[in-house]
């Protein structure tokens, strides 16, 4: 949950930069917390959402594996979007351990080219 802030805070000026007239919404690190939400789970910085926390529930992957998805307004572009994936999985980027244990195998290097999955899912809102 430590990732999220800083990764909300780089798609906030993501959009900021290409919507200028968009207020920067920042967020309390104090105030982060996990919300049930009927059959989702939320990171969320008091009642506002920030990313969905997504589990795998496949006996492939560990206790610890996990997706947040972060949603983005319906009002921007593709390009935005695209700018502001990169963004974020340039802050996600440095909470990736060196090695990550396979259930399958003997740990597995976590390279940009070793990653099993790197994808950010950015939707409409």
């Amino acid at each position: 949950m430590q990732s999220v802030p800083p990764a909300w805070l780089a798609l906030e000026r993501t959009l900021q930069r290409a919507y200028p007239g968009r207020p920067l919404r920042p967020v309390k690190k104090s105030k982060i917390d996990l919300v049930h939400d009927g059959d989702s789970e939320w990171v969320a910085a008091g009642f506002r959402p920030l990313a969905r926390l997504m589990r795998p529930n496949t006996g492939r992957n560990g206790e610890n594996c996990f997706a947040l998805e972060f949603l983005v307004p319906s009002y921007v572009t593709q390009h935005v979007t695209i700018a502001a994936a990169q963004a974020v999985w340039g802050v996600l980027s440095d909470y990736i351990p060196d090695r990550v244990e396979d259930a399958f195998g003997p740990p597995v290097e976590c390279t940009e080219a070793g990653l099993a999955s790197a994808t950010l899912a950015a939707g409409g809102i």
